[in-house]
């Protein structure tokens, strides 16, 4: 999944850098108000945006994995390999990644896609 900088409904909103590869949040706030619940983080700018685009980017889960965990330590996270990382949350840090490869293998390439909580759809697919 690639930041998109689409703004088509109400509430949209874009602060990431269009096609940086962008992540579920490590962690939401409780605010109804607050659009974390709705949104994707930017592996490099650290920003939100409310869509995503899925994007064929043909790198290795290694390339992938090293890439999310660079971002999140980069954020100030305890990351594998480092101190403050617990080592037995390791199986944790490789399913959460795991889940991320999952969630774009099984959508179409080019389809922009949403958010709510735990939940992911396509928007619209690719033209």
């Amino acid at each position: 999944l690639v930041a998109a900088a689409e703004q088509t409904m109400p509430g949209d909103y874009a602060w990431t850098v269009e096609g940086e590869l962008v992540h579920l949040p490590v962690q939401e706030c409780d605010s109804p108000a607050c659009g974390c619940g709705r949104g994707f983080c930017g592996f490099a700018s650290f920003r939100a945006t409310s869509t995503a685009r899925v994007a064929d980017l043909e790198i290795t889960r290694a390339q992938f994995w090293q890439a999310m965990r660079d971002s999140i330590a980069a954020a100030g996270w305890p990351v594998p390999g480092e101190p403050g990382f617990d080592e037995d949350k390791l199986g944790v840090f490789d399913d959460w990644v795991d889940l991320h490869l999952e969630l774009a293998r099984d959508l179409p390439v080019g389809a922009i896609v949403e958010r709510s909580g735990n939940e992911l759809w396509i928007r619209s697919h690719a033209t």
